[in-house]
């Protein structure tokens, strides 16, 4: 009976399905995120944009930043304008220069940096 009950148990916790997040949001400042599983996200649509004749960007390695680069127009990042910005090996861009750790706080904090976009987020390696 025990090994019966175990058994039970164990499959049980193996038929569930565990669903990661698709959007979160609002903030304080109103921003939202939605990511293309959500139903309500943005389709899927890789752009290859060395294809496109964009730039390969060299010098990056593990723990490191390359820039600035000028966008070529400003936006409004919650309470800044930003018109240039770097490339981390971190999966992140950032708005002024340094190197940012690969665990980010959540944006916006009054402890650590709030001056980047982290879509990968990750502590991405090179070969």
């Amino acid at each position: 009976m025990k090994k019966f009950l175990t058994l039970l148990l164990i499959s049980l916790f193996i038929n569930q399905t565990i669903k990661a997040q698709t959007s979160g949001g609002p903030d304080a400042y109103g921003y939202i995120w939605r990511d293309s599983n959500d139903p309500l996200g943005p389709t899927y649509n890789w752009i290859d944009v060395i294809a496109k004749g964009g730039t390969q960007v060299g010098s990056l390695s593990d723990d490191n930043s390359v820039g600035s680069y000028n966008m070529g127009f400003s936006f409004h990042y919650y309470w800044y304008d930003v018109s240039s910005y770097w490339i981390g090996s971190n999966g992140y861009l950032g708005f002024t220069s340094g190197q940012l750790s690969s665990v980010f706080a959540a944006i916006p904090s009054t402890a650590g940096s709030q001056n980047f976009l982290a879509a990968l987020g990750a502590d991405l390696l090179f070969d």
